[in-house]
C-alpha cells in the first residue's frame, strides 16, 4: 500500500512510523491553482 503524507504533517508521519511504515519516496507535488 501507498500512501501520501504532506511534508510538514509531521503528526501523520509519526503516527504511521509507529505502525511500522517507512518512507519509501519523496516527491516534490506543486501547489494547487489560486481560484
Amino acid at each position: 500500500m501507498y500512501l501520501w503524507v504532506l511534508e510538514q504533517n509531521t503528526a501523520a508521519q509519526e503516527f504511521y512510523r509507529a505502525l511500522g511504515c517507512t518512507c519509501v519516496e519523496k516527491a516534490l507535488v506543486p501547489p494547487p491553482p489560486a481560484g
